[in-house]
């Protein structure tokens, strides 16, 4: 996608559609680079955390008129900002920034999901304890290969419970 295609979206906050593995999801650009896309994620009219899509897995975006005016008529258009540690130049960088910052994330292929902590991030990979839907912590470690990552997704309300109820001994 062309850099003032990009910067325009970004700049007048205008909801998007788009596409990875497939799966159909809306957002508003917040941030990017020569790698990453970061993308606060829309789920039924409401902001519901931020994905980081690798560009090369990223479709199209598609102006949403509709979506863009329902954020203004709710005012919460103002809402939508980028996260300012993030860094987004390379997986590395952005799992190091994540660890060191809000640390629980969520991974999302299109045949798995994962919740969990940080571990350890190395050049290649990074390491997750899991966090099942009830908030248990999972036998053994997630290893994941930086290839395999379609999205990264931060603060989303069901992430962010699970991390609250596990870091409360709740589960």
């Amino acid at each position: 996608m062309k850099s003032e295609r990009l910067k325009y979206l970004l700049k007048n906050k205008i909801a998007v559609s788009f596409a990875v593995d497939d799966e159909e999801y809306y957002g508003f650009i917040v941030d990017y680079s020569d790698y990453f896309f970061c993308i606060a994620k829309i789920e039924t009219w409401h902001l519901d955390g931020c994905m980081i899509i690798p560009r090369q897995k990223c479709g199209t975006f598609k102006e949403e008129k509709f979506q863009t005016k329902v954020f203004i008529f709710k005012e919460e258009i103002n809402n939508i900002h980028p996260l300012k540690f993030l860094s987004l130049s390379n997986y590395k960088e952005l799992f190091l920034s994540i660890k060191k910052n809000s640390n629980f994330v969520s991974l999302e292929s299109k045949t798995e999901y994962a919740v969990g902590k940080i571990l350890k991030v190395y050049d290649e990979k990074i390491t997750l304890e899991g966090y099942s839907p009830v908030a248990e912590k999972e036998e053994g470690h997630y290893i994941v290969p930086y290839g395999d990552l379609p999205t990264v997704i931060l603060h989303d309300e069901y992430a962010t419970v699970i991390a609250q109820m596990a870091n409360n001994n709740l589960a």
